[in-house]
């Protein structure tokens, strides 16, 4: 996922001097990998018509 890389990318430029481990427990989870994707990435507002029909409460409108 793009969190896992971000973090991936992110982990390569940490100093030598701080521990793995250290960099591990601050992405959240025990095993450091991410769950998901940031809250700034969940919603993506639609664009342009949908590739769906309507349905028929927005017809009648």
């Amino acid at each position: 996922s793009a969190g896992l890389l971000e973090w991936r990318v992110w982990n390569r430029q940490v100093p030598r001097s701080i521990p793995r481990r250290l960099t591990l427990r601050w992405s959240g989870t025990a095993t450091g990998k991410a769950l998901g994707p940031r809250a700034g990435q969940c919603h993506h507002p639609s664009r342009g018509p949908s590739a769906f029909p309507a349905s028929a409460p927005q017809l009648k409108r």
